[in-house]
């Protein structure tokens, strides 16, 4: 929105500039040519960098002048170059002129050499000690008309815990942290979540109440850096620097390499440092995962969400988001996990939910949860099952 209205405005100093130039407006100066030649000048230099507009207009203005140079009078020759450039752009080059700049690579490259240098500043939330409650959910309901996905559903959460949320496909685990994280409203009961009730409070505010999550499929900017994506998180425990950049105040700047040092220590911590400037589209799904973990520590969270962060890895990798989950624990966050890999959720969690039609059938260690029978029936499944399986 701050874009759209800063563009707006900045179109509308131009066209009263060129008024008090030309002393003359014709309906010919804002036509359909001169729209086209601004679409084309945002996409052949690049409308997701400062310097990409500059380089389009450059290119699109030398066109006319090296035809007068060259004595060639074809009106023809401009729209016709300027055409076939926006579709070779579009094919070959989506990124526009600017996109042939490293000009992410170096910064990512600044942010890993200062991502153990304390924390550049950005203030560091105080996360729940253990024993004081993060989530109470008392008597919550969902429903979809006649789908009960949720039924009278009692949490409660306390800080540092590692929660685990099990269930046969359709128990409702991602209905529940959909409105834990206030995505959806409960149809019924009360839902208080580190001093904020989700669904009747804006989802920015529970956010940032300190309430992060990763998505059951991945959500990332594919074409932007794996620093970029982490930036994305950081803006909760950023300064804004729009009217400022808009100003070229140096404190701007300062700011966002504080973000960009933060973004780098977020991506070290799932291990993902040395793929800072690689695409997010070109890194592989274990690793789009934990993209996505480093980017929900990036807004600096006391609860973290997963949901089936593990999906898609292999043991190894399983083991590893196993071992960086009890680390986030250790320093004082509190983690509410969904996961189908059972192995993991008993290994990772002080203590296990299991939902099945979208009521809690069993609550308690992962020990007492692996001998109930209620579970075993309804998802673990029993020792002569597997084996039959």
């Amino acid at each position: 929105m701050s874009a759209f209205v800063t563009a707006g405005a900045v179109a509308g100093l131009y066209g009263t500039l060129w008024a008090y130039f030309v002393r003359l407006i014709a309906p010919q100066d804002f036509g359909f040519t001169t729209a086209i030649d601004g679409l084309v000048t945002a996409v052949v230099g690049g409308s997701t960098v400062f310097i990409g507009p500059v380089l389009g207009s450059g290119f699109l203005t030398m066109v006319p002048e090296v035809q007068r140079a060259a004595g060639i009078d074809a009106g023809w020759i401009r729209p016709f170059l300027a055409s076939l450039l926006l579709l070779v752009v579009i094919l070959f080059l989506p990124g526009g002129l600017a996109s042939l700049i490293p000009r992410r690579v170096t910064m990512a490259a600044s942010g890993e050499a200062h991502a153990d240098s304390g924390h550049a500043g950005l203030a560091q939330r105080v996360h729940p000690v253990p024993g004081e409650p993060v989530i109470t959910l008392r008597g919550v309901d969902k429903d979809y008309g006649g789908v009960h996905a949720v039924r009278e559903v009692d949490l409660a959460v306390t800080g540092s815990e590692i929660v685990g949320l099990i269930g046969p496909n359709g128990a409702g685990k991602t209905t529940l942290v959909n409105m834990i994280s206030g995505l959806v409203p409960a149809t019924s009961g009360t839902i208080e979540v580190l001093g904020v009730q989700p669904g009747q409070t804006s989802v920015h505010r529970v956010a940032a109440a300190g309430v992060s999550r990763t998505f059951q499929h991945s959500k990332l900017f594919p074409r932007l850096s794996a620093l970029d994506n982490a930036l994305v998180g950081a803006h909760l425990v950023s300064r804004p620097t729009f009217i400022r950049r808009l100003l070229w105040l140096p404190s701007a700047r300062r700011d966002e390499q504080q973000s960009l040092q933060h973004a780098a220590r977020c991506l070290d911590r799932v291990g993902l440092a040395e793929k800072s400037a690689v695409t997010a589209s070109a890194l592989s799904y274990g690793d789009q995962r934990r993209l996505e973990i480093a980017r929900a520590l990036a807004a600096d969270p006391s609860l973290l969400i997963l949901d089936e962060p593990a999906a898609g890895m292999n043991h190894v990798e399983a083991q590893a988001l196993s071992t960086l989950i009890a680390s986030l624990a250790d320093d004082g966050l509190t983690v509410l996990l969904i996961e189908h890999n059972v192995g993991m959720v008993m290994q990772t969690c002080s203590r296990i939910v299991v939902l099945n039609f979208g009521e809690v059938i069993a609550a308690g260690t992962p020990e007492e949860i692996a001998d109930d029978p209620a579970v075993v029936e309804a998802y673990l499944g029993s020792a002569e099952d597997e084996e039959a399986r």
